[in-house]
């Protein structure tokens, strides 16, 4: 059952703190999973996604942010700024890095799924030491056969940051011809 999911019983733990009322029919379990799913089960984005269960059904919720994780931003209002939208915490959390750890993130995102450890070295040109910062800042996360993955969010979210930033795109393009070519056809960012 849908219900056994953390990411869906964390959703509604913060609906019901909310609307005290909130009881999911069987139309919302699929939404709220979908919802998770959208969020790739951030709790931050998940506690964000069930603000919006004040004016909106869940269905609704899945579909608005479906078409938008900005979305999530006018529902936000009793928290603190840097955690009122994924954006802003991620633009804070970009703030905090060194710019070797950005300039190493940044060229990564070209990989849609697992990275084994030389790929990722070799892309991002680092050493493996900059690799395990990016994991201990929860950047990357270590994934099966000593390979790396980046959540989606964080993956777009420095996709964006690269297009935006003409130095680090330039670097980008630079990379070890195979990996580079993704670079080379500037994509325009999903928000």
């Amino acid at each position: 059952p849908p219900e056994s999911f953390a990411g869906v019983r964390l959703f509604v733990q913060q609906a019901r703190r909310l609307r005290r009322d909130f009881q999911p029919e069987t139309a919302d379990w699929p939404a709220i999973a979908r919802i998770c799913q959208l969020v790739d089960g951030l709790p931050l984005g998940i506690e964000m996604a069930a603000t919006a269960i004040r004016r909106h059904a869940c269905p609704d919720i899945a579909a608005h942010l479906a078409e938008n994780l900005g979305f999530l931003s006018h529902f936000a209002r009793n928290m603190p700024p840097r955690h009122r939208n994924l954006r802003a915490v991620f633009d804070y959390s970009w703030q905090l890095l060194t710019d070797a750890e950005r300039a190493a993130v940044a060229p990564l995102t070209i990989f849609r799924g697992p990275m084994s450890r030389e790929s990722a070295r070799q892309v991002a040109q680092t050493s493996p030491d900059m690799l395990a910062a990016l994991v201990d800042k929860s950047l990357l996360s270590l994934a099966e056969n000593d390979h790396f993955t980046m959540h989606a969010l964080v993956r777009q979210f420095a996709a964006e940051t690269l297009a935006a930033t003409p130095d680090l795109a330039q670097s980008a393009r630079q990379r070890p011809g195979r990996y580079s070519a993704p670079f080379r056809q500037p994509q325009a960012p999903h928000f």
